[in-house]
């Protein structure tokens, strides 16, 4: 008898048939009878595994969910048919202390914490920048910015929003780069404005504007003095809005939904806030058109109302029941770990991470890496330098001006320096890799930044000459001699001290 497993190989098998009500030849041998009972046993042995694997892909492919996990290491215990997956695959990975979000194949998201949305379509979002005013500075950050997320091939449009004083020269090379353009008035917000209209953060309430955007379903709102060292399309999969919490820990849940009454007390004066520097939103004509009435110039802001950060502050009180956090990775402030020189911040969340974790780098001090570039006296300074001797004392500066409610810190003082000038050194250099391929790329640059004729934000406090190490020893010796009442330290000077 011939091979059942053969003769199914072969290419024509119509000489057996199948259908019962077809009857064979009275010639059919014994052989042939056994032959096609074999074939029938074969074939539904097949049948069956066929079926066992389109039941296996039913399940994978029907209701069910995946996790998308910060750290698929510390995957919680899942739900039938759910597998999890990484949020970010090239490793931008979060610090220890994460969060899950849960996505239904049926399209609706669950989070830990309970909320539930629907999924967004992944054509409708959208990088957004705000660029106003005719500082170089501001052009070449934004560039900077630009060239960072079109190194790391996001698949999603970055819009720059401008105001229609920015020179046409930088627009054009800012076009080169991959941002869209979009012009936009300015929106006046500076009576919540401490310092009004000559400060530094003047006009700032025009970045408003992203949230008339409603052809995105989801932005994410960028300062333009950011690092991005990782693909961040992530972000996009977080609840909107989201921002990280501040404070010098960022001891918070990522991802977790942030209580309006550890943002603003019960006299309705802010306790802590969030930072615009990266935002996760939703824009909406209702919102925006009621943001607009909020800061008409008519209406004038209680004075618990005005802030030295302005619009970051309003955004905090506008969404106070809705904001989410986000992980100081998406956030890292070099110059915040001279604040972590406290007591009870010593296995802080900023100070453990490892900088290999960051994703973003936010610039967010006075002085920054472009200042190389535009302000007179640093331009013939290599860039290593620049970095140890105009950011790092800069940086620094908070470990003598901070308050300590609690006393210093039980590390050793010098740590947190040498992990400040790390990091601070690590950045500048990744920032300059990225604007000198843009002066490789776009030889104009060159013409552009010396036309500018350094119009650049001089820093108003100049970075601190003292050396660190006999500033930090010589307060904690005051310090001890307090408690020990030596130098006639009264509680008098003391409050003047911290008055200051």
């Amino acid at each position: 008898m011939a091979d059942p497993e053969q003769v199914l190989a072969d290419e024509d098998v119509s000489i057996f048939p199948w259908d019962e009500d077809e009857v064979l030849a009275d010639e059919e041998t014994e052989e042939d009878e056994k032959l096609r009972q074999a074939l029938r046993a074969v074939l539904a042995v097949r049948e069956n595994e066929q079926q066992e694997e389109e039941e296996e892909e039913e399940d994978l492919n029907g209701p069910g969910c995946y996790v998308v996990l910060d750290n698929a290491s510390e995957a919680p215990e899942l739900e039938e048919n759910c597998f999890a997956s990484p949020c970010d695959s090239d490793g931008a990975a979060m610090d220890g202390v994460t969060g899950t979000e849960t996505i239904r194949i049926d399209g609706s998201r669950m989070d830990i914490f309970g909320d539930t949305e629907e999924l967004d379509s992944l054509q409708n979002f959208a990088f957004v920048a705000i660029l106003f005013g005719p500082k170089v500075g501001y052009c070449i950050d934004a560039l900077v910015l630009g060239e960072a997320l079109r190194s790391h091939a996001t698949q999603y449009p970055y819009i720059l929003l401008i105001t229609h004083d920015v020179p046409l020269g930088w627009q054009t090379v800012l076009q080169k780069v991959g941002w869209e353009l979009r012009t936009v008035d300015y929106l006046d917000g500076d009576h919540f404005y401490y310092a009004g209209s000559k400060g530094r953060f003047a006009g700032v309430f025009t970045k408003l504007h992203a949230l008339s955007l409603t052809e995105f379903t989801k932005i994410v709102m960028l300062d333009l003095d950011l690092l991005v060292r990782a693909p961040i399309d992530c972000l996009f999969e977080r609840n909107a809005p989201s921002a990280m919490r501040r404070h010098a820990s960022a001891d918070f849940i990522d991802g977790e939904r942030i209580k309006a009454s550890k943002l603003i007390d019960h006299r309705g004066h802010l306790i802590s806030g969030i930072n615009a520097g990266v935002m996760v939103l939703r824009p909406s004509m209702e919102h925006f058109v009621e943001m607009l009435e909020d800061i008409n110039e008519e209406k004038r802001p209680a004075q618990h109302l005005k802030s030295g950060m302005p619009e970051q502050d309003y955004l905090t009180r506008f969404y106070r029941n809705d904001w989410h956090n986000l992980s100081v990775a998406f956030n890292f402030q070099p110059h915040q770990l001279a604040f972590c020189d406290r007591r009870g911040l010593e296995s802080s969340t900023r100070l453990t991470l490892d900088y290999d974790m960051v994703s973003i780098v936010h610039f967010s001090a006075s002085v920054k890496p472009r200042d190389l570039l535009i302000t007179p006296e640093y331009r013939e300074m290599p860039e290593r330098k620049f970095a140890q001797e105009v950011l790092f004392k800069q940086y620094i500066r908070g470990i003598h001006t901070d308050r300590r409610s609690n006393g210093y810190s039980k590390l050793d003082p010098n740590a947190i320096e040498a992990q400040l000038r790390a990091a601070t050194i690590a950045s500048t250099g990744e920032w300059f890799i990225h604007w000198r391929a843009l002066e490789a790329r776009f030889p104009e640059l060159e013409f552009l930044v010396d036309a500018a004729e350094f119009l650049a934000d001089v820093p108003k406090r100049q970075p601190c000459n003292r050396s660190r190490s006999r500033s930090h020893s010589r307060s904690r010796s005051q310090r001890q001699s307090r408690r020990k009442g030596k130098k006639g330290k009264g509680k008098g000077a003391r409050r003047r001290r911290e008055s200051r």
